[in-house]
């Protein structure tokens, strides 16, 4: 651990939490806590579109479905991330590497 820093720490649903004190041992340990967290597929999906800042009718429009339906799958993905927010499950995609970073250039509809 670096002298004078914190750990950091993110909580998977079901696991223990991830603690890690250097940025390689965070990747490693953000790998094998992705494995605790089980998306549909369709939950990946639309957890892509999350950093393009699309709105969630957007998202839909792309996707072909309801508005309602793509609600219903981020307040999915929110609980199986243990997160409240968009920018939270951006973070958090990134860091268990469900999404890239500077991924917002990735999804085009």
């Amino acid at each position: 651990m670096i002298p004078g820093s914190e750990p950091q720490i993110a909580e998977p649903v079901g696991g223990d939490p991830v603690v890690a004190s250097t940025d390689s041992e965070y990747r490693a340990q953000g790998e094998s806590a992705a494995s605790t967290v089980h998306l549909t597929d369709r939950e990946m999906e639309i957890l892509q579109y999350l950093p393009t800042r699309l709105s969630t009718i957007e998202i839909a429009e792309c996707l072909t479905i309801s508005p309602n339906t793509v609600k219903t799958h981020l307040k999915s993905i929110y609980n199986k991330l243990a997160v409240r927010s968009r920018n939270e499950a951006i973070l958090q995609g990134t860091r268990y590497h469900l999404i890239p970073k500077n991924s917002n250039w990735l999804v085009t509809h």
